[in-house]
């Protein structure tokens, strides 16, 4: 649990240069300029709301709502990580006390288990809600097959978009904004898969083969024919 929401707790705690840190000592931020370039323009990339998903997040949602399999392994996993709860430590008790007020006020642990879903079956992306360098004053699940990143093509996320059935309707985030959760992310890429997607093809067998024997028993279950030739 402390090493998915570290993110999270250091977008909850930063001000400016320095910040508080949770279980660490305090950190400056330092600025450096990087060389290697994460991407080229053989790249998906919509220049008005950030990179292409790398699947249809809408096929791993599809997959979790209807496949009981799946349903039950997310939920398990869920429960494991999250269930057991969490706690705040600190060696500094303003840094505790902010937190665990938050925390009390936006009910962390419902929405906890929300983003660490979504970011199971596809992406999480959870919205911080208030002004830059102030305590959150709220917190929101978005749509994941709604969400986009923009990045530079050194990796810097420059912005975060939620685009609704045309482009027209982009809501822009700044990256304070968002806190995206994303499992087995590969290399530098800007979205992680789930753990749904690598068991899309696997799962369709499964779908396939249980269509096919239902088929077989509905044809077997029905009155047989007698056919007389000659």
């Amino acid at each position: 649990n402390y090493m998915i929401n570290m993110g999270f707790w250091n977008k909850l705690l930063k001000r400016e240069e320095k910040y508080i840190t949770v279980g660490l000592a305090a950190t400056p931020n330092v600025s450096e300029q990087f060389k290697g370039i994460i991407y080229d323009d053989t790249f998906k990339i919509n220049k008005d709301i950030g990179e292409e998903h790398p699947f249809d997040f809408k096929l791993t949602q599809a997959l979790y709502k209807g496949f009981p399999l799946t349903f039950g392994a997310i939920d398990k996993i869920v429960d494991f990580m999250v269930g057991p709860g969490f706690y705040i430590k600190s060696e500094d008790p303003r840094a505790e006390k902010i937190i665990n007020d938050f925390l009390r006020e936006v009910e962390f642990d419902s929405v906890l288990r929300t983003w660490v879903k979504e970011g199971l079956i596809s992406n999480g992306f959870l919205e911080i809600g208030g002004a830059k360098n102030k305590v959150p004053d709220g917190l929101k699940i978005l749509p994941s097959h709604e969400m986009f990143v923009k990045r530079d093509k050194f990796g810097e996320v420059l912005q975060y978009n939620q685009v609704k059935n045309k482009i027209s309707n982009k809501i822009s985030f700044e990256p304070y904004q968002i806190a995206h959760l994303k499992y087995n992310a590969i290399g530098s890429e800007a979205y992680g898969l789930g753990i749904l997607y690598p068991c899309l093809d696997t799962a369709n067998k499964l779908l396939k083969a249980q269509k096919d024997m239902q088929t077989l028993l509905e044809r077997k279950a029905n009155n047989p024919f007698i056919l007389i030739v000659g």
